[in-house]
């Protein structure tokens, strides 16, 4: 992939450009949400809204409680779609801070970046039934993004401690990696990553640089 630009407009641009991005932060879900479904100590730290379908359902990972809810779409119900108890055949068996939501809606399939055990995880979207990890994103997994090219691809970024920070083109029909990119400067805190539907344009937000990237296939991606 190759870089196209970069701007620095980091909170607008993930607010507004498109309705597939997550939206990240208390006061935006909870603008979204009814106020009196979330008034349990528990729903204290959530993280990110994601629409779920055309009716208006949305996910919300739970920052830091290890869940992720589901809400009706007037927002008035709300149920917990996936906790550590969904977990338990899959090792780590819990969440280490659920970081950021993708759904694909046609074949209702939720993928959560898991941050801190370093994978994405993928669920049925319904029953919040845990169907295959990945891990192969080295460490801290901080967002990944569905695309439906080629039998479904994974955008993903990482923001390791100890070596750079980079992106990953993943194929779920293959199950690997078949791309592995980055700015020519490096990036800083790569955060959050979506995708175009129709171009495939890849766009990752960095709040270490207050940077929004946008890199530009130059080849068609052989998923």
């Amino acid at each position: 992939m190759s870089i196209v630009m970069n701007v620095s407009c980091l909170a607008v641009f993930m607010l507004v450009c498109r309705e597939e991005v997550l939206v990240h932060g208390d006061r935006i879900g909870m603008s979204r949400i009814h106020a009196d479904t979330l008034d349990d100590e528990s729903d204290r730290g959530l993280g990110r809204v994601k629409k779920y379908s055309r009716e208006g359902k949305r996910t919300i990972n739970s920052y830091c409680n290890s869940r992720v809810l589901k809400f009706s779409p007037d927002g008035k119900q709300k149920v917990v779609l996936i906790s550590n108890a969904h977990l338990q055949h899959i090792v780590p068996s819990f969440f280490q801070i659920p970081h950021s939501l993708s759904l694909d809606e046609r074949n209702k399939r939720l993928f959560v970046a898991d941050r801190e055990n370093s994978r994405v995880l993928m669920f049925d979207a319904d029953k919040g039934r845990i169907l295959q990890d990945f891990n192969y994103f080295g460490e801290r997994v901080f967002a990944a993004h569905y695309h439906r090219e080629k039998g479904g691809i994974l955008h993903v970024v990482n923001g390791p401690i100890s070596v750079n920070s980079q992106g990953f083109t993943f194929s779920l029909r293959r199950n690997a990696v078949i791309q592995e990119w980055r700015p020519a400067s490096g990036f800083s805190e790569p955060h959050d990553v979506t995708s175009d539907d129709e171009n495939g344009a890849v766009y990752v937000a960095d709040i270490g640089k207050n940077t929004v990237w946008k890199f530009k296939r130059r080849v068609q991606i052989q998923a």
